[in-house]
């Protein structure tokens, strides 16, 4: 297996473990907030323009593990400006996405894709890294492994 930086071509593939990955998440979602998923079919066709997008983007980064020329999985990060009235941020990484393959997990590839994506924000000066998750995502963990800690609570309700 080996990492490297995801190209306009991989959007395909990239595609098959987001899909998979989104359709999994499902169950993180309380019941009213299910309703709210777009299930159309042209949702494919939004999603690998913003994937092209997203790749093509200077303050961005995709990286993907691959098997024998299979995407197994991805991470996306980017360097945002987080500034705020109340806070002096330093330059700062998003870690906004990443998924592994079902049957590729429990290899630490999470992993290995996190310490690439890691060490192109330091090359990038960024001195911290933000990223959002569900309140009900088990992946909360792994998260607290590579040194996250809860910092800021968004909550949501339907009116």
């Amino acid at each position: 297996m080996k990492i490297r930086t995801a190209k306009t071509e991989d959007v395909n593939q990239i595609m098959i473990v987001f899909k998979e990955y989104e359709e999994a998440s499902i169950c993180y979602l309380s019941k009213e907030y299910k309703s709210m998923r777009n299930k159309k079919k042209p949702v494919d066709k939004h999603i690998k323009l913003a994937l092209k997008k997203d790749i093509k983007q200077k303050n961005s980064k995709y990286f993907v593990m691959e098997e024998n020329d299979k995407v197994v999985g991805y991470i996306f990060g980017e360097i945002r400006d987080d500034s705020h009235p109340l806070y002096n941020r330093p330059k700062t990484g998003e870690l906004n996405d990443i998924a592994v393959l079902k049957e590729y997990q429990g290899k630490s590839i999470s992993t290995k894709l996190w310490k690439v994506l890691l060490a192109w924000f330091k090359e990038n000066k960024c001195e911290m890294v933000t990223l959002s998750v569900n309140s009900n995502n088990k992946a909360q963990e792994i998260y607290k492994k590579w040194g996250f800690e809860l910092f800021y609570l968004r909550m949501i309700r339907k009116i």
